[in-house]
């Protein structure tokens, strides 16, 4: 699955691009019709605070950002102001093989339906077992997500129920939630590893491609 989005497309027209992943299809369908209709990429990347899913979505992809000097960088380069400013973002490229797992998960108890925390992963598998491995939070620390890369040290691993608990253990000394008025800090952590094993669990035992 293979798709470029530009700067200025409106999130309105990426959410009805027909090769979208369902995921973040679904991420673009909890933003509003209007925010949708009137904000683009660019602006939605700079806002993380008002779109903290769609972005903590993109980040756990982490596709190639083409800048307008022609200059290529992980797009996590540009969210988190390592090298280049994302007022030099042209495009993203999204390349999703067949084979790898973008899953989302939310724990939400809001009237509006909003997410306390979220959690988004996504894995890539090659032939001789993982080559990415990638999970984003939200609700789980000061900033509108939190964005961890396994890649390195589960590459050429298979993905078992072994496993399964210990990245979980991992990612939840990642993170430093607070106390707010939806969820004490206790909680957002507990409800983060709950997501996060679920996740791996369910594509484990099959339940997701």
């Amino acid at each position: 699955m293979k798709s470029t989005i530009t700067c200025t497309e409106t999130l309105e027209t990426i959410f009805t691009q027909n090769d979208l992943h369902p995921v973040l299809h679904e991420l673009l369908r909890r933003i509003t019709y209007q925010e949708r209709v009137e904000t683009d990429l660019l602006t939605s990347l700079r806002a993380k605070n008002s779109y903290p899913e769609w972005v903590a979505g993109l980040a756990a992809i982490d596709p190639i950002a083409e800048l307008i000097d022609e200059k290529a960088v992980p797009l996590s380069t540009l969210l988190e102001n390592k090298t280049q400013a994302l007022k030099d973002l042209k495009e993203i490229h999204l390349d999703l093989h067949s084979n790898a797992m973008l899953a989302y998960d939310q724990v939400s108890n809001t009237p509006a339906g909003r997410p306390i925390v979220a959690v988004i992963v996504f894995i890539d598998f090659g032939k001789e077992g993982i080559t990415k491995l990638r999970i984003a939070a939200t609700g789980v620390s000061k900033t509108p997500y939190f964005y961890a890369d396994f890649s390195k040290e589960m590459e050429g691993k298979q993905l078992s129920r072994n496993m399964v608990a210990g990245i979980g253990e991992k990612f939840l000394k990642m993170i430093t939630p607070a106390d707010t008025y939806m969820g004490s800090a206790a909680y957002r952590k507990e409800m983060a590893g709950v997501l996060v094993e679920r996740i791996l669990s369910n594509k484990v035992n099959g339940e997701i491609g």
